[in-house]
Formats: C-alpha cells, sequence, structure tokens
C-alpha cells in the first residue's frame, strides 16, 4: 500500500502538550485501485502513558506546506492531564 515508503525522520524524542513523546515523519505515494497515485507525507506523535499511549498523528500532500502547519496548530491547542 506504501510505494516509494522513505523515512523522513526516524523516531526521536520530543514533548507533545508538556509530555515526553515520540515523533517520526514518512513520505509515500499512496495508490488507489484504480491506479491514481498521490504522494503523501505522515507525521506521527505517541505519548506513552502507564499501560497505554495516545498516537496523534495526520497527513497532507508531498510539498504541502500548510498541512503540517495546520497540524501544529491543532496540536498546540492539546492538553493532556
Amino acid at each position: 500500500i506504501f510505494k516509494k515508503l522513505s523515512i523522513e525522520q526516524s523516531p526521536t524524542e520530543t514533548v507533545l502538550a508538556g509530555h515526553k513523546a515520540g515523533y517520526m515523519k514518512i513520505s509515500y505515494v499512496n495508490v488507489t485501485q484504480d491506479g491514481r497515485e498521490f504522494p503523501s507525507s505522515a507525521e506521527m506523535w505517541v505519548v506513552p502513558r502507564d499501560k497505554y499511549f495516545f498516537m496523534f498523528g495526520g497527513g497532507y500532500k508531498q510539498g504541502d506546506t500548510a498541512g503540517p502547519q495546520e497540524i501544529r496548530s491543532i496540536l498546540d491547542t492539546l492538553s493532556i492531564k
């Protein structure tokens, strides 16, 4: 499903909503059943909590500069108690 997958940012430690978290970014080409291709990027943040974790992610068209900014603006409002 993830054609031409590449890791843009391997998993790294970060902070999200004041909590230790992991972050990664991948790029890939999403191929539909009829063969159309959509170059995409995806970012993911994982916040471990006791025996479970929170996972936040978003995706957008490769090269889109507004997508990552919009995702970040949403994450900046996040509160984990």
